[in-house]
């Protein structure tokens, strides 16, 4: 008795009293060394370590996106594992939540290849405008992965995998319309478990992805669970650097001397004052 949950809740005890110190391993380890067998089961553990990210509040976690994150993976993984895709109102849209405030040097921004051709071959301003290519994605919705040791080192992912984000409803969820929301839960059934994505520009609408709920292996050999992937050869991945935050000479790659750049000291012949 006592050697899971109760374990479970003196960690988080001792993460709370001492969130900078203790890590949810090391407040096991200490908790062992008066009841060796302490042993929290996986789901308390990764639980704690959310926890922990968290900054262990004092008030109420679940309105927190960590934790919001967690639950909306749990949902999937009860879905799948009764062979259905999850529900469209416990599908956490990443757009529509609050985010850290990314390098404002380098960004990453995805855009439909087909909708640049179209846009190149449009000499008229009307269809300019219509066939603008869309930003699908940037730096805050892709999710990074490590490749596995058995691939080959020249292997590159054929996919950049993304968060869920919110002009991918109509492919996630096909026969859901916005004022059908509420009555969702309803009809889990209609909603595919795997499918295609398609570029949300209408007059587009070209092929540029897929998604599996149950997950997918990429071809550096990782395994995503979901899987909602752009197929590199259908998109545009172009890393952006921001030259408006660095100095003229700086964005032309000139290196200027001491005495010439910015916030530098000027210093007199002794070397000991300025000038």
């Amino acid at each position: 008795m006592g050697k899971s949950r109760s374990a479970a809740v003196c960690i988080a005890y001792l993460l709370h009293r001492q969130p900078k110190t203790q890590t949810p391993e090391s407040a096991l380890a200490l908790l062992r060394e008066a009841r060796p067998l302490c042993e929290p089961n996986e789901g308390f553990m990764e639980q704690l370590k959310i926890y922990h990210e968290m900054g262990c509040p004092d008030d109420d976690v679940t309105g927190h996106p960590l934790y919001n994150r967690w639950l909306y993976r749990r949902e999937v993984e009860e879905s799948v594992a009764c062979g259905r895709a999850p529900e469209m109102n416990s599908v956490l849209f990443e757009d529509e939540q609050p985010h850290k405030p990314q390098d404002a040097d380098r960004s990453t921004e995805i855009k439909c290849r087909k909708c640049r051709y179209v846009s190149f071959l449009s000499f008229s301003l009307e269809y300019e405008t219509k066939f603008r290519r869309r930003v699908l994605a940037t730096t805050p919705f892709i999710i990074p992965h490590e490749q596995q040791n058995n691939a080959a080192p020249s292997t590159e992912c054929a996919h950049v995998f993304l968060h869920p984000l919110t002009w991918m409803r109509p492919c996630l969820f096909p026969n859901t319309t916005p004022s059908s929301d509420a009555v969702y839960g309803s009809h889990p059934d209609d909603a595919p478990l795997s499918g295609r994505l398609t570029c949300p520009n209408t007059i587009c609408g070209q092929n540029i992805g897929k998604f599996a709920w149950q997950g997918m292996r990429c071809s550096c050999g990782s395994w995503i669970v979901p899987a909602i992937g752009l197929a590199k050869a259908r998109v545009d991945v172009v890393n952006r650097t921001n030259f408006a935050t660095r100095s003229p000479a700086a964005a032309l790659g000139i290196r200027l001397p001491p005495g010439m750049r910015p916030n530098a000291k000027a210093v007199d012949d002794t070397g000991k004052g300025n000038l």
